[in-house]
This record gives structure tokens, C-alpha cells and sequence, in this order.
């Protein structure tokens, strides 16, 4: 399993297949947490307004940010149609992720029953933020995408769902309208997109809420050893967000964030893993007392939290119409993902020397570390073919390059901002930018991201677009680390301190690393 999956969920178009002319269909899907059924859970559609001879009831095989297939259908049993008179329809299983549905026209329910990834996997999943987990009666980690089917090419802008939850269990979204009396939540969404991006944790266990970048975050979580305390976790992300709202110096986009964090007791989980919606993310975490206490763990809490924010302000406030349109059963991915994931974990780096978090000489060990990763991968294809692939990556390895060569590149565009403007711009102003023009809701065309970047800079970067992103030309490091103090000895790829830096290039450097 990779140690951290990002996953980054944007905010989407009404519909799951654009270009679809049915009618609109009136979504209700009612489900039952209370009474499982074999650890089961069973949920009911109940559709209106049909007008098809055939239907395709599919459940999402990818979902934004997850650069991997999803089974979600491995979680699903006993898919049955019926009609208004209770009549049964037929299914026929049509792939993995889709059973078919003949005389749809009739149709009016669907009713199948969903597991908890822990009983359907015998390893740990790859995809497991991603997925269910269910302690009957005590906790439920619920995914929207791995959980709602839904009927392919038929749009709907009315969707309700109703959930029977067992007493005592409270509910954390990032939804504002999501309602809870006793037992019953009820919460309605306009498209089964807007449905996808809001998981539920329901727990019988503690909660923090906290106010910070004009925003409510919650912390909720459910740990399967009950003894752990939040002590050991809640600290790290809590210093996190403060961190990011001083290094941002911009309003976050969302009036809610929630993280919901699942300890999850299995020896076979040594890693964490996280899935990232706009405003809310899941973490998957080892319910070991001792794991939680090792400082490298409590820093890579603390990254990630810093990662989940980064995410949002690199691509939320900047935002294609391509990442907007995403198929979830055939996605096309934006040709900028490495802006999307190599700008992220440069910023993630960044905000953490530029607020002391860490030395000058441990960030440049973290761009040796990265320099060294180069020798591993050869970018034989440009940046924006590679993000193109991305869907077709079983090992992980194009996203690796698209992650190392994106850092890279925003690194280079950051000391070039720096340099051009006397210090006083680099990288993260121009996201502060994009953010005011764009906020979260206005999009471009995946073409002009470096047109809009020149734009708003006032300077010519098409030079880094042709060379570096939509070409494979080597990189500068040479001239870049130069500028900014530092020697890069190309053959053990390690950059160290000029000892002898003339007085721009410790001007630079002060400002690229330490500037506003």
C-alpha cells in the first residue's frame, strides 16, 4: 500500500455522464445502520421519473484524486430491481461495477445490501479511506461513492437520503444541511457528485471543533481501541491549520472542514492513509498507542494535515473545467496534475521552513532526498502527457514523476517569481491571486493555466510551460540553485552551500525561503 494516498476531491458538475438528453430523474436512498443484516448494510433506491428502456445501475469506479481502479461493486451483494406493483425485475451483471436493468420503464426500486472493506479484503486495501468500515452498533465510516449506486445517464438535480442510525452514535459531515434526530438523518443533494464529496462519520466516541481561517473544523474520530486519546494525535493537526491560515494569509474556501479519523486495529496497517474531499478528509490510522507516539509519526500527522490544506488552495482556487467534468466510470484527468500534486508538496515543504517548523539546512536535505529520487525516473514523456496516463499507472510510477518533476518545476517558478519581483512575489502570492479572481466556483480551460499564471504575475512563463512541462528539456537546477546560494553538484545530485554567495543570492535566498 502506498504510505499516503491524497486524495483530492473536487468540487463537480451536475451529472455523472455530461452530454446525457434523459430527463431528469427524483433520487431516494434510504439506508439501515441500525439493523445489519449479516454485518451488512442494506440500502433502498427508490427512483421517479424514468424514461428509459434499459437502465445501467453502476457504482464508481474512480473517484477524483485516486489514480487507481476502484471495486467498489466487491462490496456489493443481492442487487434486486422491482417495479411499482412489487414485481421483480431482472439484473444482469453487465461488468464489474454495472448490472443492467431491461424494462427500466417500470422500474421504480432498487435494493441491495453494502460491507465493510474489512470483511471483503484479506489484505489491507490499497484504496481504504476510500471504502467502508462498519463496528456494528459503535461506529460506521461512511464513503458516499463506494456506497450510493447510481443509474448511468440519468441525470437527476433532486436527490434525497434518509439514514437510520443506531442510538447513541453522533454524525460528523462537512455538510451544513445534514440533520440528525434520534435515529434519523435526513440531508438532501442536488447531483450524485455533490452526493460524493461529503463521507459520514458516525461514532460513539469524542469530537474537537475549532474555529481557524474563518472556518469550523471538526476533528471527529473512531478508534477501535477505545483507551487512545486524542492527545496523541489532535495536538499535530490542530498546530497544523494554524500554521497553514499564517502561511496562506488567504480565507479558506469552505464555511466547514471535517477530518474523520478512523484507528483502525489491524497489524497488517502500519501506515496512515488518507482520501481528501474539498472540504472534509478521512484517515485510515494504526489503533497502536505505541505507533502514535513515535515523533516521526506525530510529524507525519502533522504533514499531512498541512497537505490535506495545501491541496484545497492549489487546486480548488484554480480549477479546470476538465477537473470539474470528472466521468466516474471513464475519467479524463487534467494534463496539469502535476500543478495539482507537485505544487502541493512543494508548498506542504515550503510553509514548513518558511515558518521555522523546520531548518534551512532540513529542507535542503528534503531537496537532496528529492534530487536523488530523479535517478529512479526518467521523464521520457512531458508532464502533460504524463497526467494523461495517470489512470493507466498500476505501479504508481507515473505519478511518481509527475510528483518529483511538478515539485521541481513549482520550485523553479517560485525562485523565478522571487527574482523578478525583488522579493517580494513568489508562488504562493500568485495562488492568492488565482484565489481572489477565481475563488472555488469560477473555472478555465486546462490550456491556460500558464496564460492566466503570466496574467496575473506580469511575466513571460511560458518559457517553463514549453520547456518543462510540455517538453521534457532538462531542468535548470544548475542556474536556479545558483541564484539562490547554493552549489549543485550534478553527480552526487545534492546541492550544498555556497560558502562564498554573492550579495543577490543571499538576498534571494532569504526572501524564497523566509519572505511573505
Amino acid at each position: 500500500m502506498k504510505k499516503i494516498t491524497y486524495f483530492f476531491f473536487l468540487v463537480l458538475i451536475a451529472g455523472c455522464s455530461l452530454g446525457s438528453k434523459s430527463p431528469k430523474a427524483i433520487y431516494t436512498y434510504t439506508v439501515d445502520l441500525k439493523d445489519l443484516e449479516n454485518d451488512q448494510a442494506v440500502i433502498t433506491l427508490d427512483v421517479s421519473g424514468l424514461d428509459e428502456d434499459t437502465v445501467d445501475f453502476v457504482m464508481a469506479a474512480y473517484t477524483p484524486g485516486f489514480y487507481e481502479q476502484l471495486h467498489n461493486a466487491t462490496l456489493v451483494t443481492e442487487v434486486k430491481a422491482s417495479a411499482e406493483d412489487g414485481s421483480n425485475l431482472p439484473v444482469i451483471k453487465a461488468d464489474d461495477n454495472r448490472w443492467r436493468i431491461p424494462n427500466a420503464s417500470s422500474l421504480t426500486t432498487i435494493t441491495y445490501r453494502i460491507d465493510d472493506v474489512e470483511e471483503v479484503r484479506e489484505d489491507v486495501s490499497a484504496s481504504l479511506p476510500h471504502e467502508n468500515l462498519f463496528e456494528r452498533g459503535k461506529g460506521f465510516q461512511f464513503i458516499p461513492a463506494a456506497s450510493f449506486g447510481y443509474l448511468d445517464n440519468v441525470q437527476t438535480d433532486s436527490i434525497s437520503i434518509n439514514v437510520t442510525k443506531p442510538f447513541g452514535l453522533s454524525v460528523f459531515s462537512a455538510r451544513e444541511k445534514v440533520t440528525s434526530e434520534g435515529q434519523q438523518l435526513v440531508y438532501s443533494a442536488s447531483s450524485i457528485p455533490e452526493l460524493f464529496k461529503y463521507p459520514l462519520l458516525f461514532t460513539n466516541q469524542q469530537s474537537e471543533s475549532f474555529e481557524e481561517l474563518n472556518t469550523t473544523i471538526d476533528v471527529a474520530w473512531y478508534s477501535e481501541d477505545e483507551n487512545l486519546s486524542s492527545d496523541q494525535f489532535l495536538p499535530a493537526i490542530q498546530q497544523a491549520i494554524k500554521d497553514v491560515s499564517a502561511y496562506m494569509d488567504i480565507d479558506f474556501p469552505a464555511a466547514y472542514y471535517s477530518f474523520q479519523l478512523w484507528f483502525l486495529a489491524d497489524q497488517n496497517l502500519t501506515e496512515i492513509s488518507s482520501s481528501h474531499y474539498n472540504s472534509s478528509s478521512v484517515w485510515v490510522i494504526p489503533a497502536d498507542r505505541d505507533f502514535l507516539k513515535q515523533e516521526s509519526i506525530q510529524q507525519a500527522i502533522y504533514e499531512q494535515a498541512v497537505r490535506e490544506f495545501m491541496h484545497i488552495y492549489v487546486s480548488q482556487y484554480a480549477q479546470s473545467w476538465e477537473m470539474r467534468a470528472f466521468d466516474y466510470g471513464s475519467p479524463t484527468p487534467t494534463k496539469h496534475l502535476w500543478y495539482v500534486e507537485g505544487t502541493t508538496e512543494y508548498l506542504t515543504k515550503h510553509m514548513q521552513v518558511n515558518k521555522r517548523k523546520m531548518s534551512e539546512a532540513e529542507f535542503r536535505d528534503i531537496i537532496n532526498a528529492k534530487l536523488r529520487e530523479t535517478k529512479s525516473y526518467q521523464a521520457e514523456k512531458p508532464l502533460t502527457e504524463l497526467s494523461r496516463d495517470i489512470f493507466d499507472d498500476p505501479e504508481g510510477d507515473v505519478l511518481s514523476v509527475i510528483k518529483g518533476r511538478g515539485f521541481f518545476v513549482s520550485m523553479i517558478l517560485d525562485i523565478k517569481l522571487r527574482s523578478s519581483s525583488y522579493g517580494q512575489r513568489g508562488l504562493k502570492q500568485m495562488i492568492q491571486v488565482l484565489a481572489r479572481e477565481y475563488g472555488a466556483d469560477k473555472s478555465f480551460y486546462d490550456g491556460e493555466l500558464f496564460e492566466i499564471m503570466a496574467n496575473y504575475t506580469n511575466q513571460d512563463l511560458n518559457a517553463v510551460y514549453e520547456q518543462y512541462v510540455a517538453d521534457t528539456e532538462p531542468l535548470p537546477l544548475q542556474n536556479i540553485f545558483n541564484r539562490v546560494g547554493y552549489n549543485f553538484n550534478t553527480e552526487q545530485l545534492e546541492i550544498i552551500k555556497d560558502p562564498y554567495p554573492g550579495v543577490d543570492a543571499v538576498e534571494l535566498q532569504l526572501s524564497w525561503l523566509f519572505g511573505k
